[in-house]
């Protein structure tokens, strides 16, 4: 496939937000589809979540009429609504085609969302989507028309938020607090920035003034949204706007911490050896800690780590009370941290109460490839872990106060429920039984394990502390606030919990006593705390903060303190904002409410074609074009691509058609004068370039253990049946000043025309951690390629080749590359198929995984000119890498140096016919150095420059040196 790059070009712009496959990359061909068509929407669902469709059905009826007149619409075409709970991802999209994907059924949904529910608030938000891109276009053909408006993100984003939301923590006032307080408001998510620039939009120009904005077209009939701005507000451009919101947020947000409680008010600050930090617990004994946050600022991921904590250092009480008189507490010192487990986790750790096991809820690929949370366990002894739930959705679990059981939640369509884990038998059971809409979130034993506090989102959204009695079974609801209240923490002797409440805006600890029922606040920061745990060995209740608004972590507080703060006070006009609502609001659906269903039936892919995009394009030399369909569910894909002259001879064409609903993810692919494939070639100055005519039909199946998601499996398979063409193979003339054909005069032949039918048989193993680093100093992971071609026709022959590398790193600074690939070719191959050691080099594109450009990689030993050309290859390298510059400043025209490597290696290799004896290895050493060669801020490829010989060649080292500047290789997959 990467022979055709137009095709593949185009392919990878075309599929983004075409169908939630490609999220995971699986197709769940286990699911059956199945639409409710209503006066204004088709629901299309699979299996398993029939009353969640309809449901969803009910709601988008019921606000379609609001969506439309906030945006002044009097009608929309018919918007197709695709539910799915394949994945727990807490997300949806909408796109101009008139279609929402929504990933239905999330639990922990419920802190986000404060006092609504899921289904209701992802689907009205992304029909706001519908019917901004609705109210925005014009004669211009979608997605083009968007393009060309210039709309940034932060409107899109924040106009849907703004007609369909409720301003709150998550939402986005914690991204603000933390984006203000480290002046980097340029970096807000468009989600959080466009909300509250919508609020203060609205504030300042009036509701109406959105529609105004919206509805705005040039001369030409075209919105553009930098001149309908402008228009809208009077003459205040984008840029003054966004400079006033910034005031206008930094003004509000400084005036609201300055009158709140400092971190080191309400109790004693440690610092934790971890930056980014989600979470953290302390075991029993207080002599570990367990934490997830990154090991490093260039991790994608997170990592779980284990430090020890110095007690010694530990202040006693007198030591604390003068130390908080003076301001200045003593921060605790940890031992070395271990990374114990790597990828994405639950917001709850929880020891053993032996200190002997740690749980916790990961994100894995579980059942059919779904990508959900489970809760593993892992022995602190051995540094082993096991899953203990499998493909339940579970999450937030806690151990029992005498360690024979682990209660934890798991949910399935929209309704959670407590279950316990037996540690004596592995038994799982459930100990609660709703079976409605409602949410569970971090359940915690009281002290003598007759109890479980945990929050409660109920049917109404309303997310309050609960408590379950073993004795009678009863369920007793603690708290009653609008706000979320979460995190219940038992004091020791089981009369009082602790919790966070989101209550005034800003998550603070409260407490409720269980015997009076009395609440009382403890904290009023002006950023955010966190309740985690009682402070074992202690009388301190140990609180997250809100990670990197200053260098504190953890703070260890005193739950009978008082908070010592006063009304707010600040002037309206920078309040206001917070408060404004849209003009026609939109009320809460009753999803249970009747709607007319006009048909029910099995989905039918072919019913609902959807016109993705189309382009033509003519100039001087012919025409271009393409255009793209899909399916409703976007799991069926057809493209076609066409140019010609304006003579109507040799033109090209492609078609391709792919299919993610049925058995592994296959496509079939018809291509004429559109798939090429290029090499440098015996030295010449065009190199060699073959047209391949003819057809592919391709499956892949993507494989993964669960243990670690970014160790992935591949299995694939081709079918090819293509005419092979060469161009003639040219040399530069200097002195006619001409392109001459090639004098094939060494070991290299002139290509051959062929025909042939190629079976082809895949499997690749790639382990890989994410991180910024991979594009130019990976430093973990390793590959296993092997690809297997069974070929007839004119030529008859097979191919197999092996190819595997390794990243490892040697201490902080050094990673040690190692690469090696075997090639075999089997039977009469035509003469450009070989295996062979040439003295031509490659062209390769960087990214997290190498692009080769072109189909057959020319295998150079940096510092050696010889030529080895037969049907087996051997070649490998091996470096030892290490950073030099973290950025070179050179910018020409948008393009930019970046990072620089340096390295020294040896390469290795040689080439025979089977069955005669083989010629003498070549070995090479070497040094270089690497450069990022950036786009737009993207690295497209790496530039090498270095010197390297043979051994012998250094054996007779005369002293001159012969510099290389060459294409550098980091990762071959």
């Amino acid at each position: 496939m990467k022979r055709n790059i137009i095709f593949i070009a185009i392919l990878a712009n075309i599929l983004f937000g075409q169908g939630t496959w490609l999220w995971s990359g699986r197709v769940h061909s286990e699911l059956k589809w199945h639409t409710i068509e209503t006066e204004n929407s088709r629901v299309h669902y699979h299996n398993g979540i029939e009353e969640i469709a309809k449901q969803g059905a009910s709601i988008a009826e019921q606000v379609l009429p609001t969506l439309m007149t906030q945006m002044g619409l009097t009608e929309v075409p018919t918007i197709d609504v695709i539910f799915t709970t394949e994945d727990e991802i807490m997300n949806g999209y909408a796109m101009w085609t008139n279609q929402t994907f929504i990933w239905v059924d999330q639990n922990d949904a419920a802190v986000w969302l404060e006092n609504g529910k899921w289904l209701f608030q992802v689907l009205s938000h992304e029909l706001q989507h519908i019917m901004f891109f609705n109210v925005t276009k014009s004669w211009v053909p979608e997605p083009w028309g968007s393009l060309f408006s210039e709309t940034p993100g932060w409107f899109v984003e924040g106009l849907a938020e703004y007609e369909t939301e409720k301003w709150r923590p998550y939402r986005a006032d914690l991204s603000h607090k933390y984006h203000i307080y480290k002046n980097t408001t340029d970096k807000m998510d468009a989600h959080h920035d466009g909300y509250s620039k919508l609020l203060y939009f609205s504030e300042r120009f009036g509701d109406s003034s959105i529609v105004n904005l919206v509805q705005w077209r040039d001369k030409f009939k075209i919105f553009n949204f930098k001149k309908a701005f402008k228009k809208a507000t009077n003459g205040v451009s984008v840029k003054r706007f966004e400079e006033d919101w910034r005031q206008h947020m930094n003004t509000y947000f400084y005036g609201y911490r300055s009158q709140k409680e400092a971190m080191n008010e309400i109790g004693r600050v440690t610092t934790i050896p971890a930056s980014k930090m989600l979470t953290f617990a302390i075991s029993p004994d207080s002599l570990k800690i367990a934490m997830v946050g990154k090991m490093d600022g260039g991790q994608w991921d997170k990592s779980l780590m284990i430090a020890e904590i110095d007690t010694s250092k530990n202040e006693d009480k007198a030591e604390v009370e003068e130390k908080e008189e003076k301001k200045k507490p003593k921060r605790k010192k940890y031992g070395k941290k271990r990374e114990v487990d790597f990828g994405r986790f639950g917001e709850m750790l929880s020891f053993a109460p032996c200190g002997k096991f740690l749980t916790y809820a990961k994100y894995h690929f579980g059942e059919n490839g779904s990508m959900i949370w489970d809760i593993k366990m892992l022995n602190l002894e051995t540094g082993k872990s096991e899953w203990l739930t499998k493909s339940m959705r579970a999450n937030h679990p806690n151990w029992s106060n005498d360690g024979s059981k682990i209660v934890f939640v798991s949910h399935q369509n929209g309704i959670a429920n407590l279950f316990t884990f037996s540690i004596e038998n592995d038994e799982i059971a459930q100990i609660t039984n709703f079976n409605d809409d409602v949410q569970i979130l971090s359940p915690k034993w009281s002290p003598n394990d007759e109890k479980i506090a945990f929050a409660l989102a109920a049917t109404d959204g309303n997310t309050d502390i609960a408590m379950l009695d073993f004795a009678s079974g009863k369920i007793t609801n603690l708290t009653d606030n609008d706000a979320v209240d979460y995190l219940p923490i038992w004091n020791p002797d089981g009369t009082e919990i602790i919790f966070t409440s989101h209550k005034d805006g800003t998550p603070n600890l409260h407490s409720v006593d269980l015997k009076t029922q009395k609440q009382r606040q403890i904290t009023d920061v002006g950023e955010a705390v966190f309740g985690v745990q009682w402070t074992p060995q202690g009388n301190t209740i140990s609180v997250a903060t809100m990670a990197n608004v200053d260098s504190t972590r953890i703070v260890q507080i005193d739950p009978n303190r008082e908070i010592t703060t006063s009304d707010l006070a600040i002037r309206e006009h920078f309040t206001k904002w917070r408060t404004i609502e849209p003009e026609h609001l939109l009320k809460t659906a009753n999803p249970d409410a009747p709607v007319e269903i006009l048909n029910t039936e099995k989905y039918k892919f072919w019913k609902y074609p959807q016109h993705f995009m189309s382009l033509v394009m003519p100039n001087n030399f012919g025409i271009f074009g393409f255009t793209v369909w899909s399916d409703a569910l976007g799991k069926h894909i057809l493209q076609a691509t066409g140019w010609t002259p304006w003579s109507f001879e040799n033109g090209a064409f492609s078609l391709g058609y792919m299919n993610a609903q049925h058995g592994p993810l296959w496509g079939f692919s018809y291509f004429v004068n559109t798939r090429y494939d290029w090499q440098f070639y015996d030295g010449s100055a065009n190199g060699l370039l073959e047209r391949l005519d003819g057809w592919d039909w391709c499956a892949t199946v993507p494989f993964n253990f669960g243990n670690s998601m970014s160790s992935a499996h591949q299995f694939s398979t081709h079918i090819i049946s293509q005419n092979r063409v060469p161009f003639d193979v040219k040399d530069w003339n200097e002195i006619t000043e001409e392109y001459e054909n090639h004098q094939f005069l060494g070991k290299f032949l002139e290509p051959d025309t062929s025909k042939e039918l190629i079976f082809n048989l895949g499997y690749s193993w790639l382990n890989r951690r994410p991180h910024s680093s991979n594009a130019l100093l990976p430093k973990n992971g390793f590959g296993l390629d092997l690809n297997y071609d069974f070929v007839i026709g004119d030529f008859e022959y097979q191919c197999v080749e092996l190819e595997s590398f390794v990243n490892f790193p040697l201490g902080k600074k050094l990673v040690l590359y190692s690469r090696i690939k075997t090639k075999t070719l089997l039977g009469t191959p035509p003469a450009q198929e070989f295996a062979g050691i040439t003295n031509e080099h490659s062209i390769y594109a960087s990214g997290f995984g190498e692009l080769l450009l072109g189909d057959q990689e020319n295998h150079n030993l940096r510092g050696s000119e010889d030529v080895l050309l037969g049907d087996q290859l051997v070649f490998g390298s091996s470096e030892v890498r290490f950073p030099l510059l973290k950025k070179v400043s050179i910018n020409v025209l948008g393009i930019s140096t970046g990072a620089m490597t340096g390295a020294v290696f040896s390469d290795y290799g040689n080439a025979f016919d089977f069955g005669e004896s083989a010629e003498d290895w070549i070995v090479t050493i070497g040094a270089e150095t690497k450069t990022e060669i950036k786009l737009a801020g993207g690295t497209i490829f790496q530039w090498a420059i270095g010197t390297a010989n043979t051994l012998d060649g250094w054996k007779n080292y005369d002293g001159d040196l012969t510099i290389y500047g060459r294409f550098a290789l980091v990762n071959p997959f």
